[in-house]
């Protein structure tokens, strides 16, 4: 049986994850970027929209088995605050930005935000779950590396 602070947080963690996925959608749209930005947003783009998959996985198999343990280290208001600060930064996407600012901006989203920190903090007894968990935080890694880099100028 899944909790409803759990169920909450899991919810909030795939829609953190979808709304990620949009704000690099609207990236790789701009008409001004170069065809190769464009494919690297739709491809952060598409490792996200993964990435809330991963999370609803996890709710629907706690709903569906009463048996999985699921440990979760933080709340709704650890959420909540995440969530704010990402909401300021994904404003900031929808005005005429330079690939540059692009890069600058997300590299904060996914530095200062740090998406890895939530599944560090997330314990379950599912083989299959805990490796695509690991995938998630190992690609969320790799985003915060490459856009930092990219925001140096380094490619």
């Amino acid at each position: 049986m899944i909790s409803r602070e759990t169920d909450r947080v899991l919810i909030g963690l795939a829609k953190i994850e979808t709304g990620l996925s949009k704000v690099y959608e609207k990236l790789s749209a701009k008409p001004y970027f170069r065809p190769q930005v464009k494919s690297f947003w739709s491809e952060l783009a598409r490792e996200e929209m993964v990435h809330a998959q991963v999370f609803n996985q996890i709710r629907g198999k706690m709903v569906s088995d009463g048996f999985l343990q699921l440990h979760l280290s933080y709340g709704l208001d650890f959420l909540r605050d995440f969530v704010d600060k990402a909401r300021e930064l994904v404003k900031k996407v929808e005005t005429d930005i330079s690939e540059a600012e692009a890069y600058h901006l997300c590299a904060q989203i996914e530095g200062e935000l740090d998406e890895a920190s939530f599944i560090d903090r997330i314990q379950i007894q599912d083989d299959g779950l805990s490796r695509k968990l690991a995938r998630v935080k190992a690609d969320t890694r790799k985003h915060k590396m490459v856009l930092i880099n990219y925001a140096r100028g380094i490619k």
